[in-house]
């Protein structure tokens, strides 16, 4: 599980660095290539696990990111648009 979050924690560095150099589709298609993926193959194995919540909120974190939303603005909205 630890690996998962490390990974997220990667990616999240990653996208914030290279935000400003390349499009939001370029952006979106790394989240779904990368993040996406990796959390939809470990599914079965952090679904109950503790670390689900750190995994969520590392992937509203970079969302957040992709979109520049602020810190305290909801998601919801966000994820339905991407």
């Amino acid at each position: 599980m630890e690996h998962l979050v490390n990974q997220m924690c990667t990616a999240c560095y990653a996208l914030r660095n290279i935000k400003y150099v390349v499009p939001i589709d370029t952006l979106r298609v790394i989240y779904f290539a990368h993040i996406h993926s990796i959390m939809s193959d470990d599914t079965i194995f952090w679904g109950s696990s503790s670390y689900a919540h750190k995994v969520f909120t590392l992937q509203k974190k970079i969302v957040r990111i992709i979109t520049d939303t602020k810190a305290r603005d909801s998601c919801r909205e966000v994820f339905k648009n991407i």
